[in-house]
């Protein structure tokens, strides 16, 4: 009786850890997808990040990096299904999110010298770090068998 106890709690928390670990993917991948729609154009860019990029070089890099995070979002959602993408999907979603607060707290440590549509996205990716990164490890550190139960 004991043991089947333990199976239906240890499937509990294995069904609520991967409700968890699909609902972060899902979530990332939100935060990702929402920046290409700076594909289609300066007028999209300046609403997303407070800037005018008007210039040709600026603008091409912009449209360039909003289809880079359409890839890391695809990813990221593709991977709530497809298992095996689950740990490429983790690196990018945590490297892309969590170079962008490097590079912002390294440039600006209070983020006083970005504007408030920097700043949001600062905070929106250590939202996504944080969710990504705890998804990343209950995957990683999820036990393979029910709590009390030794491998032989």
């Amino acid at each position: 009786m004991v043991i089947v106890e333990r199976m239906k709690a240890g499937s509990k928390k294995s069904i609520f850890r991967e409700y968890y670990v699909q609902t972060a993917l899902g979530v990332s991948s939100v935060i990702n997808l929402l920046p290409t729609i700076g594909v289609v154009g300066p007028h999209r860019l300046q609403s997303l990040y407070g800037i005018d990029i008007t210039e040709p070089n600026l603008l091409l890099m912009m449209q360039h990096r909003a289809v880079l995070f359409g890839l890391i979002g695809g990813i990221l959602g593709g991977s709530i299904w497809w298992k095996q993408w689950r740990p490429i999907s983790f690196a990018a979603g945590l490297l892309s999110m969590g170079s962008y607060m490097l590079l912002g707290y390294s440039l600006s440590p209070s983020l006083k010298d970005f504007n408030a549509h920097i700043q949001r996205v600062f905070w929106i990716d250590a939202v996504g770090v944080v969710v990504l990164g705890s998804a990343a490890m209950l995957s990683i550190c999820s036990p393979q068998q029910p709590e009390g139960e030794k491998s032989s």
